[in-house]
């Protein structure tokens, strides 16, 4: 007799909130979209010495897998916000969780806060955290600690 498989849910869709972030060994992971040259070196290193694992993408096609399978805190951007890449990539964190906490550098271009705004309107993105310029450590910081306490698994604490 053959049994079949009964989906109490849309297959592709996320889990549930309570135990989106649950694993056996709780280990905090943060995807990098980045372009063909990677994940930049700061940024790496700043998330090795934090006892955070980055996970690079390079292709946004690749994204919602991810997403579904790794179960980030966070997403920081460092594609250009101006590509459609970028706003694919949007789109598909907007489809796993429009409360997922994603650092993106904006720069101050109006056309591309406008075009940021209306993403966020539209696919309700209440995590979206913008930055002018290239995030420093202090940012990394704040942002990286924001993100793991929304988790419930922060284990970084700001100072000042």
């Amino acid at each position: 007799m053959m049994s079949r498989a009964i989906f109490s849910r849309l297959p592709g869709c996320g889990l549930a909130k309570e135990t989106r972030y649950v694993s056996e060994d709780e280990t905090q992971r943060v995807i990098v979209l980045a372009g063909r040259e990677g994940a930049s070196t700061t940024l790496t290193e700043m998330c090795d010495a934090l006892e955070i694992e980055t996970i690079t993408v390079s292709c946004h096609h690749d994204l919602p897998l991810r997403l579904h399978h790794m179960r980030p805190i966070a997403v920081i951007s460092e594609l250009d916000p101006q590509s459609l890449a970028c706003c694919a990539a949007l789109r598909s964190i907007a489809a796993y969780d429009q409360d997922t906490p994603v650092l993106l550098v904006s720069g101050n271009d109006p056309i591309v806060l406008g075009t940021i705004d209306a993403a966020q309107e539209l696919w309700k993105l209440s995590g979206l955290y913008l930055l002018a310029s290239a995030p420093g450590p202090s940012d990394l910081i704040q942002f990286l600690f924001r993100a793991g306490r929304q988790a419930g698994m922060g284990r970084l604490v700001p100072v000042g």
